[in-house]
């Protein structure tokens, strides 16, 4: 992961640039009124949506829960003519995900090979129950 980290020529990863691209087909056609420099009253259909790109919230409340902007605030980004990427969590750039990889990673050897101490060695671990 690290070389395609280094590697990577846009300042997002490829899955936020792929989900940034889907939700900003759905924002063209919303009708933007500013309240102010960063907080926006969305038109959507019938429903009214508002957006502060400072909170980095809408009341749509996907903006907060993905920490990427929603297709409101990527509306409101095209309105003000700025970049969607300065709103999103740092997570998603790559500069962040190069980071992540940075670091050495060692080879373990085989199972055989390690020194695992008893209390490791006794511990049972159970699978997921899902509902």
């Amino acid at each position: 992961m690290r070389e395609p980290a280094a590697k990577m020529s846009t300042p997002m990863t490829k899955w936020a640039k792929k989900k940034l691209h889907r939700k900003s087909n759905k924002s063209c056609c919303y009708r933007v009124h500013p309240i102010n420099l960063y907080e926006y009253h969305m038109v959507d259909g019938y429903l009214n949506r508002f957006v502060n790109l400072i909170e980095k919230t809408c009341t749509y409340r996907k903006f907060l829960l993905d920490q990427l902007p929603c297709r409101h605030a990527l509306a409101a980004c095209n309105f003000r003519r700025s970049s969607c990427y300065d709103y999103c969590s740092y997570y998603y750039h790559k500069e962040t995900l190069a980071t992540a990889y940075a670091s050495s990673v060692y080879p373990v050897g085989p199972m055989h090979e390690r020194d695992v101490s008893d209390d490791m060695q006794s511990l049972v671990v159970l699978p997921l129950k899902c509902h």
